[in-house]
């Protein structure tokens, strides 16, 4: 199981009635399946699950801290862009089959 956590970033400018934080990060996973029993495993609930452009969780510096103790891969943003283009042909690969 490979679970992934980019670094923190700034949210500032960012506006949402549901983060209320003034930094973030990204969890991933190399699977949905994967990804929400990790959450799950750190306190997430499933229902926080993002959609988009890549399926995440958002978190806070502590749970990023916990997320890393619980065995999740630092990766830089440029690592974390280049394994969500490769997560993107993939499903592209899988769906000409």
């Amino acid at each position: 199981m490979s679970v992934y956590v980019d670094a923190m970033f700034s949210t500032e400018g960012y506006h949402s009635k549901t983060w209320l934080y003034k930094e973030a990060c990204h969890l991933l996973a190399d699977t949905e399946e994967e990804l929400v029993e990790f959450a799950i495993g750190i306190g997430l609930k499933p229902e926080w699950l993002q959609h988009g452009h890549c399926i995440h969780f958002d978190l806070t510096k502590n749970k990023r801290m916990q997320a890393v103790k619980a065995g999740a891969i630092e990766v830089t943003s440029g690592e974390l862009v280049a394994w969500m283009r490769k997560k993107r042909e993939e499903q592209k690969k899988d769906k000409t089959k």
